[in-house]
């Protein structure tokens, strides 16, 4: 008798564990996020002195319309500094896909002046920032902030 006991309250827990489970992964809604898509040749990449700070941690405020998407939070380079872009929701034109921010270390041979003239002594490397874009299927930038008067 004792072990029929057993198995039903083993069945039962099971039973509950896997409702409280079902119920808090359909509850969590996955955040919408962008069609994501590669850098163009238009798009400059800016000579940079050091690398930024690690990402932040940010808090995704609840999604202001069906259609936004959310853009993560990123460093950008404001002349001489990083500066913290805070993530936000961005209404994008169906058509068009985010290209992320991007660094890329590019080595540069270094050179060292001597009185016969330069002499190559290795690579240093050099820090590239390319923004983050939107781009459209005709090659144009689309901009966030302008989408009641942007494309649709």
């Amino acid at each position: 008798m004792r072990g029929v006991r057993v198995q039903r309250l083993v069945r039962e827990g099971v039973t509950i564990f896997l409702l409280c489970v079902g119920g808090v992964e359909s509850c969590a809604a996955r955040t919408p996020t962008p069609a994501l898509g590669p850098h163009t040749a238009q798009d400059n990449p800016i000579v940079v002195t050091s690398m930024p700070e690690a990402v932040r941690i940010e808090v995704v405020p609840p999604q202001p319309t069906r259609d936004a998407v959310w853009v993560d939070g990123f460093w950008t380079w404001a002349g001489r500094r990083w500066v913290w872009q805070p993530g936000e929701w961005v209404r994008p034109p169906s058509s068009a896909y985010y290209a992320r921010p991007s660094l890329v270390r590019l080595p540069v041979p270094a050179y060292e002046e001597t009185d016969a003239g330069a002499r190559p002594v290795g690579y240093a490397m050099q820090i590239l920032f390319i923004p983050g874009h939107w781009h459209l299927p005709d090659g144009s930038v689309w901009q966030p902030g302008k989408a009641e008067s942007g494309p649709q």
